[in-house]
């Protein structure tokens, strides 16, 4: 997993560090690692890409080139999580943000700000 998160986070140009922490906080490395969240909505591989709503947002700008089993493969599920935190960059340059906003999904785009302390901090103990 290492070299697949050095590579997106390198290209993406994200911090290695932040990619590892949230990898290790959301699924362990795992990348057969599937929670339900509720409302039909389920999170997916070593990034825990939300699917639907964050899985399509960002499928349809790299021109819907995935499948919902694709989030399985730790390559194709790195790269959208190194993407979707560098869109998170753009948008946020506090670091407590970016990974709140990380962990709430898509839909803070709509509903602004939502901040989950605890998982801000776990991923902050393996932020290095």
């Amino acid at each position: 997993m290492h070299k697949i998160i050095e590579t997106w986070s390198t290209y993406f140009g994200v911090d290695y560090s932040l990619v590892y922490a949230i990898a290790k906080t959301e699924s362990g490395f795992n990348k057969f690692a599937f929670r339900y969240e509720g409302k039909g909505r389920i999170s997916i591989g070593v990034m825990q890409i939300l699917y639907p709503p964050t899985f399509r947002y960002l499928n349809a700008k790299v021109g819907n080139q995935f499948n919902v089993f694709d989030l399985f493969n730790p390559n194709i599920n790195i790269f959208l999580g190194c993407f979707y935190l560098s869109i998170l960059s753009e948008k946020y340059s506090d670091t407590d943000d970016i990974i709140a906003s990380y962990n709430a999904g898509k839909p803070i785009y709509k509903y602004g700000r939502y901040i989950n302390q605890t998982y801000v901090n776990k991923v902050r103990s393996y932020y290095v």
